[in-house]
């Protein structure tokens, strides 16, 4: 449906009051920026000096290792903390260290050259973002083409694991893997869930397997700094799926930092907008278990326990 001009602007203006409303739901958090450079670069500096005296309640969620010997699954290392990550920040009493602040000091201390972090570095990385527990692990191979996964809790202070969390099963149930280790990670933090949190929880971060692999993608061109790579990903994958908050966010929040172009004409900001607020986040019968086949781009760190 065409619309006037003026009455366009308005329409405009009226959805851009909507999502200014809710921007503080969606705030991504996925850009490495020059501030965190920084920080990361000081807090290496002034390791000496640091005071480490986190809240009991700070939680880290660090990269997986794939030890699968599939290239094609690298995206799932940081694909597996992004997942983690966004769930455990819906428990009001729990603070979850942002990925970036995260992927900041990976850079700085150039883990990806080793492409791994023996247990004096994740006790070090502990220290250097702030956190009491450390969550983190591999995922590996299993007749069928299936993968398991075990995730570590690591008491940071005390040196000393808290407990695993696993899950096993074929790729396209990634969503409920991620589910499993994440209630039995909630279990072993000792969280009291209210039902309100429990059923947020449940909602997966996405529906469809190939949306959520361009999501990754996207998380991981923005990290090598190709932010038009990463909102390319991420436009796919709100095409595929348009209620994917994370994906929306993270492409928001380029175009907020003005690191990629806004959409330079009428029509097409409509459409941008309108996705703003026009989503659906419930998942449709069996999503979960959809098969989707998928050419991911792979990942360049790694890290391990």
């Amino acid at each position: 449906m065409q619309y006037p001009t003026a009455e366009r602007w308005k329409i405009v203006i009226l959805t851009l009051s909507l999502i200014l409303c809710v921007a503080g739901q969606l705030s991504a958090g996925q850009v490495v920026t020059p501030e965190l450079r920084q920080w990361a670069h000081q807090a290496i500096v002034n390791e000496a000096a640091l005071s480490f005296e986190p809240d009991s309640q700070t939680v880290a969620v660090l990269y997986f290792h794939n030890r699968t010997g599939r290239t094609e699954l690298d995206l799932l290392e940081k694909g597996l903390a992004l997942m983690l990550i966004t769930d455990l920040a819906k428990i009001d009493n729990l603070e979850v260290i942002e990925r970036a602040r995260l992927q900041a000091l990976i850079q700085e201390l150039e883990l990806g050259a080793s492409g791994l972090v023996d247990t004096d570095t994740t006790q070090q990385m502990g220290r250097f973002l702030g956190a009491r527990h450390l969550v983190g692990g591999i995922f590996e191979g299993l007749p069928s083409d299936s993968i398991g996964i075990d995730s570590d809790i690591l008491n940071v202070p005390l040196e000393r694991l808290t407990g695993t969390a696993h899950a096993a099963g074929a790729l396209e149930e990634l969503l409920r893997m991620e589910k499993e280790l994440l209630f039995e990670i909630v279990r072993l933090l000792g969280m009291d869930l209210t039902a309100e949190e429990e059923e947020a929880l449940r909602q997966p971060i996405a529906e469809d397997i190939k949306a959520l692999m361009l999501l990754f993608q996207g998380i991981e061109h923005s990290d090598l700094g190709d932010y038009d790579t990463a909102a390319a990903s991420y436009r796919k994958a709100l095409e595929l799926e348009p209620g994917m908050d994370t994906a929306r966010a993270a492409l928001q929040e380029l175009i907020d930092m003005r690191l990629i172009s806004p959409p330079n004409d009428t029509d097409a900001l409509l459409r941008h907008l309108h996705q703003q607020i026009s989503v659906n986040t419930g998942p449709t019968p069996n999503a979960i278990n959809r098969r989707q086949n998928f050419q991911p781009a792979t990942a360049n760190i790694n890290v391990q326990w």
